[in-house]
């Protein structure tokens, strides 16, 4: 994986699309790219499904049961898919899920860092922290996770991965 080209892809889109600080809008990003979302409630046996998106009608599909931090991750998450062109599995589809058993595939993990520098780029979590010092006392990823739209726990995970709070 090569997460300085995956960076330098979001990068890119941020700029393209003039998002400069947060909340990066992953619904905007979508329809400049031709990209409808349409919700819908999953089977009962594809309710882990989160959503997934289906290049032949060039649309994501997102489990309406999921929170919308849940939902806009994997909007994002799918845009990696689309942007980084990874191929379809076997029924045409890039298909996210809450739960893997095993090790996650390379696509997978390379849409993830993906939907983690669109939704939270490194430069815009070091603006707000030097914006407003007092985020970095206590549970920083609480405060800034309202701010970039997104869960506690995909701020706290991409917090880790920047180094900017212990694992």
């Amino acid at each position: 994986m090569d997460i300085a080209a995956i960076e330098a892809k979001t990068k890119l889109i941020l700029d393209k699309n003039q998002i400069s600080s947060p909340f990066v809008n992953v619904f905007d990003i979508a329809a400049t790219e031709g990209i409808a979302i349409k919700y819908r409630k999953f089977p009962l046996k594809s309710r882990s499904v989160s959503g997934f998106y289906f290049p032949k009608d060039k649309t994501i599909y997102l489990n309406v049961d999921e929170p919308s931090e849940r939902q806009v991750f994997t909007i994002a998450h799918e845009l990696g898919h689309y942007f980084l062109d990874h191929k379809t599995n076997e029924y045409g589809v890039y298909k996210r899920e809450n739960s893997y058993q095993g090790i996650k595939h390379t696509n997978e993990k390379e849409a993830d860092c993906f939907a983690a520098n669109l939704l939270m780029p490194k430069n815009m979590i070091q603006e707000e922290l030097s914006r407003f010092p007092f985020i970095k006392e206590g549970n920083p990823a609480a405060l800034l996770s309202l701010r970039f739209g997104v869960s506690n726990s995909a701020m706290t995970n991409r917090l880790k991965n920047l180094g900017i709070v212990k694992r």
